[in-house]
């Protein structure tokens, strides 16, 4: 733990003194910066998307059994359909 911090207060010694110096602006520093935003952006919207999606029994029965009735009654193929005359 006391390393940690020692580590974290180095690194905030180390940004402010390249700042002073206006690192920031170089062309090197832009385009890493840039590259990892686009890598963060395309991280965060695969992990939205690709996320599981609810099992049936976390979903309330209330909107469960409308659906499964519809599915029961209107989808079901008409009788003629299958005659094979």
């Amino acid at each position: 733990m006391e390393n940690a911090i020692r580590s974290e207060l180095a690194d905030k010694s180390v940004l402010a003194e390249a700042k002073t110096k206006g690192w920031e602006r170089n062309p090197q520093v832009q385009a890493l910066v840039e590259q990892a935003q686009r890598e963060a952006v395309i991280r965060s919207y695969l992990a939205s998307v690709s996320a599981p999606r609810p099992a049936i029994q976390t979903i309330p029965a209330a909107y469960v059994k409308p659906v499964l009735s519809f599915v029961d009654e209107e989808m079901k193929v008409p009788c003629h359909f299958l005659d094979s005359k």
